[in-house]
C-alpha cells in the first residue's frame, strides 16, 4: 500500500494535538503511525551540518525578489554562471530537489474560464423563446450505449423532445 502523507505532514500532524492539547509524544506518534524516532530526529535540511544550507538561502533569496517572483527552479538551473563564480558545482537533480524541500512552489496565474460570458442571460420572458436542451448517455446491461435527449420549453416548463436511442445524429431534425 502506498503512503498518501509524506513525512513532513505527519510530522506536523503529530506536533498539533500536541500543542493544542499537550498530548504525549508516544500517544500521538502512535495515533498518526509514526515511529517517535524520526518525530525527535530533526530534519536533515534543517541540521547545522547541512552542506546545502548555501544553496537554500539563494533559494530563497531568488525566488523572494519580485523580479524572479514567477519563475520556477528551472530558472535557476539554466543560469549556473552565479554558482560557478563562487566555484560550486550544481546538478539540476540537487537543485529540484533542494527547491522541493524548501517548499517554494509557483502558483499558476489563474485562467479565464471559457464558456463564461460578459453580460447578463436573460430569463425567459415569453413561450416559445429559451429552449434548453440536454444528452445523457446510459448503456444497457449488455453494454449497448443509450443516448437520450431532451428539449424544453423554459417558460412552459414543457417537455417538446424526448428522444431515445441508440444513434442520435443530427440529420433527424427534431428540432
Amino acid at each position: 500500500m502506498q503512503c498518501l502523507i509524506s513525512p513532513t505532514a505527519k510530522r506536523r500532524a503529530v506536533m498539533m494535538p500536541q500543542k493544542t492539547s499537550e498530548t504525549s509524544d508516544r500517544f500521538t506518534c502512535k495515533v498518526v503511525g509514526l515511529a517517535r524516532s524520526t518525530q525527535r530526529r530533526p530534519l536533515k535540511h534543517q541540521s547545522p551540518t547541512d552542506l546545502d544550507r548555501w544553496l537554500r538561502t539563494h533559494f530563497c533569496l531568488w525566488a523572494g525578489s519580485t523580479r524572479n517572483a514567477r519563475k520556477g527552479y528551472r530558472r535557476v538551473v539554466l543560469k549556473p554562471a552565479d554558482f560557478r563564480a563562487d566555484d560550486h558545482v550544481v546538478n539540476g537533480k540537487k537543485v529540484q530537489r533542494n527547491w522541493r524541500e524548501e517548499g517554494l512552489r509557483i502558483v499558476p496565474p489563474r485562467r479565464k474560464r471559457c464558456g463564461t460570458t460578459t453580460y447578463a442571460i436573460s430569463g425567459a420572458v415569453a413561450p416559445k423563446v429559451v429552449w434548453a436542451i440536454d444528452f445523457q448517455f446510459e448503456s444497457l446491461r449488455c453494454g449497448t450505449p443509450v443516448k437520450l435527449a431532451y428539449m424544453a420549453d423554459k417558460y412552459t416548463l414543457e417537455s417538446r423532445l424526448d428522444s431515445t436511442d441508440t444513434s442520435i445524429t443530427s440529420e433527424r431534425h427534431y428540432w
